[in-house]
């Protein structure tokens, strides 16, 4: 009873006392607009329409191509209030030589960093709508192709494309909030300056499809490719195929004092800069062949399939995942390592019966 007694007077397996002294006061360090409570059109938005043709080219081929745009609004920033366009320089440094980078290095890179007027963490958050600094622009536009064909009763061909990029532009906000460059969760965090506005490149996937039934024996043959691009993971940007590659630099105070004659300010060891524009830099493309085999067997009235399938079937092992972090210690000797690949070749067997 007296160990019981102890451990519940010490917290132990339970909650404790409450001796919290903020309890009831508000600790939060964000204010908000009060006009984005409330109101009509205040949430984010987005629109989309599409438009598709299909026509028949010849007896039993048709081609159909489709436009499609979607685009957003109403986006919201958070402004520290304690900070302003006059607490930031920009700087100019010349990334390392590595033939992996645009041009193999060297090309000048700027980004925004503190300077000493306001001390370091000094917050004042306030979330209000993005239309208070400027316009946004933010939207995604495509086209997709296809080609189907029935070539007699046992052979069915398809082939199709889809293109497409993301366009945004926010410069206007960022001009009066450079802290979106160096605020953690961001969407520009570790961008070069002029990344606030981005035009990607023009991605493109290729598909296709063919099966074929084998007559008199009843066999099925079928196979699938696809070539995609490949994008980074991670993110939730609007408006984008995808993240691109980055080349997350670290630039210390010896670096920059080296090449700009200043220093990081006091207390900031380093600060990441990304060596690549946005939407420009994808890596490599993930081609696929998937194969599959069946043979129908009919008893009386059921029918029953017999397959195998053949995912990856050229065992590709392209990189998905790359390590984008540019160690300046290595000149970037592990950037762009692959971290993950695509699944190995496997098989798996079918049976499936049909009464």
């Amino acid at each position: 009873m007296q160990a019981a007694q102890n451990k519940l007077a010490t917290g132990g397996d339970n909650c404790g006392v409450w001796n919290s002294s903020n309890f009831g006061i508000p600790f939060g360090t964000s204010s908000v607009n009060p006009d984005v409570q409330h109101g009509w059109g205040v949430r984010n938005y987005d629109w989309q329409f599409g438009v598709a043709v299909q026509q028949e080219i010849l007896p039993r081929v048709a081609v159909e191509v489709s436009y499609n745009r979607r685009w957003w609004g109403n986006f919201f920033f958070t402004d520290n209030l304690a900070l302003g366009p006059q607490d930031f320089d920009l700087v100019t440094i010349a990334a390392p030589s590595n033939p992996n980078l645009p041009g193999g290095g060297g090309q000048p890179v700027t980004f925004f960093t503190r300077n000493t007027r306001t001390a370091l963490g000094a917050t004042n958050n306030y979330f209000t709508f993005a239309s208070d600094y400027g316009d946004v622009t933010s939207y995604w536009h495509g086209v997709d192709a296809q080609v189907s064909a029935r070539l007699g009763s046992q052979l069915f061909v398809q082939l199709g494309s889809s293109g497409g990029r993301g366009v945004r532009d926010f410069c206007a906000v960022t001009e009066k909030l450079p802290e979106v460059y160096t605020t953690a969760g961001s969407i520009l965090v570790n961008q070069q300056v002029g990344s606030c506005a981005i035009s990607e490149d023009w991605l493109t996937s290729i598909r296709g499809l063919a099966s074929y039934t084998v007559p008199k024996v009843d066999v099925l043959i079928s196979g699938s490719f696809r070539s995609t691009p490949g994008v980074a993971p991670g993110g939730n940007t609007v408006a984008s195929n995808g993240n691109s590659l980055s080349a997350n630099y670290n630039v210390n105070s010896a670096i920059l004092q080296a090449q700009t004659g200043r220093p990081l300010v006091p207390g900031l060891a380093f600060q990441t800069v990304n060596l690549l524009p946005q939407g420009h830099t994808f890596p490599d493309r993930l081609n696929t062949l998937d194969l599959r085999v069946g043979k129908n067997l009919r008893f009386g009235h059921t029918k029953t399939n017999v397959a195998i399938d053949l995912y990856n079937l050229f065992n590709s092992n392209t990189g998905t995942v790359y390590n984008q972090t540019y160690d300046p210690v290595t000149n970037g000797s592990t950037w762009l390592a692959p971290t993950t690949v695509l699944n190995a070749r496997f098989a798996r067997f079918n049976v499936t019966f049909n009464f």
